[in-house]
């Protein structure tokens, strides 16, 4: 082959390459984006079923209900408010059998309060892949005393809608107890 044939296999070559290795940042960008809503939602869950923990255990589970879902509004990027008109379905006594759930859509969020959460519950299953499930411990309380959040977000990855790929939801859950007793303060045990 002659010099001049070879210049037009080198111009692919490095065009190709170039789209590879922008594909592969625009990939790297979008992981990285999802990790980091995926890892805001965990805490946002974690303080909101604290919160919710909290009001249940001086309250119940409709004031557990706002506390937490009113954690969620003001501590979610995305989120303005929550409508806590369904909570007062949780005023009623508890039936620890009896899981009760109210869920709100904001965005690309959808945000679900559970209370109470009995042990068979799937909130009651590890949230972390790869996670070893536990028994449930005596220090985890009773059904009535748990409250449970879940947040399911789209995750915003632009370069993936470029190409028109949808990037599949992410689900966060936590399940807090609050121990009112005597001493220096609360206990919040998250499950």
């Amino acid at each position: 082959m002659s010099r001049r044939t070879e210049g037009g296999y080198t111009l692919f070559m490095v065009a190709g390459s170039i789209f590879l290795i922008l594909g592969a940042a625009a990939f790297a960008i979008d992981l990285s984006a999802v990790r980091l809503d995926r890892a805001s939602d965990q805490r946002v869950t974690d303080t909101a079923a604290a919160a919710g923990a909290l009001a249940v255990a001086s309250g119940n589970g409709m004031t557990g209900c706002e506390a937490a879902l009113g954690y969620v509004a003001l501590n979610t990027p995305g989120i303005s408010s929550l409508d806590t008109s369904g909570c007062a379905s949780f005023a009623t006594s508890c039936d620890a059998a009896t899981a009760r759930e109210y869920s709100q859509v904001a965005g690309r969020f959808t945000v679900t309060y559970v209370h109470p959460v009995p042990d068979g519950h799937e909130l009651m299953t590890p949230g972390a892949l790869g996670s070893p499930a536990q028994p449930v411990d005596p220090q985890d309380g009773s059904s009535c005393e748990r409250v449970g959040v879940r947040i399911t977000s789209v995750p915003d990855a632009p370069f993936a809608r470029l190409l028109g790929v949808t990037a599949p939801p992410t689900t966060v859950h936590t399940v807090a107890r609050a121990a009112v007793g005597g001493g220096s303060g609360t206990p919040i045990n998250l499950l």
